[in-house]
């Protein structure tokens, strides 16, 4: 019987209450402990998995405790994107990735971290975190997506660039830009746009720097990257390597990881961190 830790959080919706996981789990020989997300997991001692319940943020505390505990984890996708169970090729129906989680192997994948803070999916400098926090003081009066786009209006009004001397392995860039996007493993903007990476074990970042320094060249992207269209080269630069180190004028940096915003001290230092997150997938996964 394996010993399931659920982390969730009840106030999300009915997909996440604890009484519709343990339906998903019925007949399952698992047993299944609760505990609520927060920052500092509390996890029983006899957790064999841990298991995010939940969209990314979730997912993303779940990975920082397997990462720093060596345990193995597993993602129920009850979230609104879901893009790391995507990525993974977990199945989206509850009862499927239940099963999953009771009684599928571990296969190691990549994760990558910032200042020592894991990321699954992505990290961002620049645009995007502020983005969020213009969303974030406005959401509660007016709903998340009216707030969104109140945000992107704001933030493409006040759009500036900064300059930073990024170092990907023993390479130097020094540019101004107004955003810089952190993969672990590669998501081809260049060819599809956003969409689902095809490998998580490749053992490297890729980094994506933008050009763009103007309103109309930014919404240019943007319109881009909604419909899913690929972006052009002289739009940005992209590389890939193990590490990066991002210097700034400033002591501080307000970072987007895996969708949430924290501060971070300068340099930021990332580094890939190869089959280190060992996660229940499907025998079909993609990984």
């Amino acid at each position: 019987m394996r010993q399931l830790c659920i982390v969730h959080n009840p106030s999300a919706g009915s997909a996440s209450s604890e009484g519709t996981i343990r339906e998903a789990f019925a007949g399952l020989d698992v047993e299944l402990s609760f505990i609520e997300i927060s920052d500092n997991l509390t996890v029983p001692d006899q957790t064999e998995v841990i298991v995010a319940a939940g969209g990314d943020g979730t997912v993303n505390a779940v990975a920082q405790w397997a990462f720093d505990h060596d345990r193995p984890m597993a993602v129920l996708p009850v979230g609104t994107l879901n893009h790391f169970a995507k990525d993974c090729g977990l199945p989206l129906e509850l009862a499927e990735a239940a099963r999953v989680a009771a009684n599928a192997k571990p296969q190691p994948i990549d994760c990558a971290t910032l200042n020592g803070r894991v990321f699954v999916n992505n990290s961002s400098l620049g645009v995007y975190p502020a983005l969020v926090r213009g969303r974030e003081k406005l959401s509660d009066r007016i709903g998340k997506w009216p707030a969104a786009v109140i945000a992107w209006f704001q933030v493409m009004r006040n759009l500036a660039s900064r300059h930073l001397t990024i170092i990907v392995d023993d390479y130097t860039y020094d540019l101004r830009t107004p955003l810089v996007f952190v993969g672990n493993n590669d998501y081809h903007l260049e060819q599809t746009g956003i969409s689902n990476r095809t490998i998580l074990t490749a053992g490297e970042l890729c980094i994506y720097m933008m050009r763009a320094n103007t309103v109309r060249s930014f919404l240019r992207i943007g319109f881009r990257l909604f419909f899913g269209r690929p972006l052009k080269h002289k739009d940005f630069i992209e590389t890939t390597g193990r590490s990066c180190t991002i210097h700034s004028s400033r002591l501080q940096a307000s970072v987007g990881l895996d969708g949430e915003v924290g501060i971070f001290k300068t340099p930021l230092q990332y580094l890939i961190q190869p089959e280190k997150l060992a996660v229940c997938l499907p025998a079909s996964a993609k990984h």
